[in-house]
Order: structure tokens, then C-alpha cells, then sequence
């Protein structure tokens, strides 16, 4: 769910899940609770790309933060397992927009000592 400011621009985003999903139905009604909201997890407002950009980079560079993003990401589930490399391939997709841009940013090229033996003499 999203939150707006009186001028239209975008203040918070708060995640909910289904507690009962394995019982919901049409005849079963869904229980709904609050996971979290962006502002009071990742102490930062306004939710915009800049704030974004700083969330990415300490997802990107910081553990406990990549643990804790995968873990809301999964909607606190333990029952589901993720690839290692998960939370590189979720941030460049919403960071890098078009195909080339994921692509350098999720299949970095090797840096050049990595690909060529030094010479020898």
C-alpha cells in the first residue's frame, strides 16, 4: 500500500501478507497483516529514486542489510530458498532499466587481470 503527500508525490510504501494463505478461499476470507514500512525499516524518507539509490548500494555493500532485504523480500518466509546471487539480480532489475544496463550491472565483464594471464618474460 502507498502513501502520497498532498502534492502528489509519493511518501511511503507499507508491505502486507496474507497470514492464512494456505486456508484462504473464496469461502475461507483472508487474514491481512502488516509486515513492514519503508520509512521505519530503512529509516528514510521521502520513498524516492534517490533514497532507492542509497538502499540498493547498502543492499549491494552490506550483509546484514542484503540478509534483511531478502528476508522482507521473501515476506519473512523461511520456507522459501533463494539463489546466493538473488538480491544482485532484484536490485539491478529495478535500478537498471533496459537490457543492456541489467546485463552490465548483473553480469559485470571480468576486470582484465581477471581474464588474461599476466605476461610473462
Amino acid at each position: 500500500m502507498v502513501t502520497f503527500e498532498r502534492d502528489g508525490t509519493l511518501a511511503d510504501q507499507s508491505t502486507y501478507y496474507l497470514t492464512n494463505l494456505e486456508k484462504a478461499s473464496v469461502t475461507v476470507g483472508g487474514t491481512w497483516e502488516k509486515e513492514y514500512t519503508f520509512s521505519e525499516q530503512w529509516k528514510m524518507r521521502p520513498l524516492d529514486a534517490a533514497r532507492l539509490a542509497i538502499l540498493y548500494n547498502q543492499i549491494k555493500n552490506d550483509s546484514k542489510t542484503r540478509d534483511q532485504w531478502i528476508k522482507l523480500y521473501n515476506v519473512s518466509s523461511s520456507d522459501l530458498s533463494l539463489p546466493d546471487d538473488i538480491a544482485r539480480g532484484l536490485y539491478c532489475a529495478a535500478e537498471a532499466l533496459d537490457p543492456t544496463s541489467y546485463q552490465s550491472c548483473y553480469c559485470p565483464a571480468p576486470r582484465t587481470s581477471e581474464t588474461a594471464p599476466a605476461p610473462q618474460r
